[in-house]
């Protein structure tokens, strides 16, 4: 089963725009420029977008049964909130962590 061109080139384009939240996110962190608030807007805009590229692909290749989508949707899902779960709570325990250290 081949790829059709337009599932084949969603998944660069993907890339880039994670690529491009990624970038967003560690300069506003490393910066200092963004608030939290505007870090946790760049994580919720482009994190699931990570989360597509990541796992996008055996979605796409997976596609004979509809069980079977719905299940790579489903693992699709959770790999997204598990991701944002883990950067917000380092965004959340981060301050504390620094001021530890110091």
């Amino acid at each position: 089963m081949a790829l059709r061109m337009d599932e084949a080139d969603a998944l660069p384009r993907m890339a880039l725009v994670a690529s491009f939240g990624v970038a967003a996110l560690a300069v506003a962190h490393g910066t200092g420029l963004g608030t939290a608030f505007v870090q946790f807007l760049i994580m919720t805009l482009f994190l699931p977008v990570v989360a597509l590229a990541i796992t996008g692909l055996p979605l796409v290749i997976i596609r004979r049964t509809a069980y079977l989508r719905l299940a790579a949707s489903w693992l699709l899902l959770l790999a997204g909130l598990a991701a944002l779960g883990f950067v917000a709570f380092g965004m959340i325990t981060a301050p504390d962590v620094a001021a530890v250290a110091h």
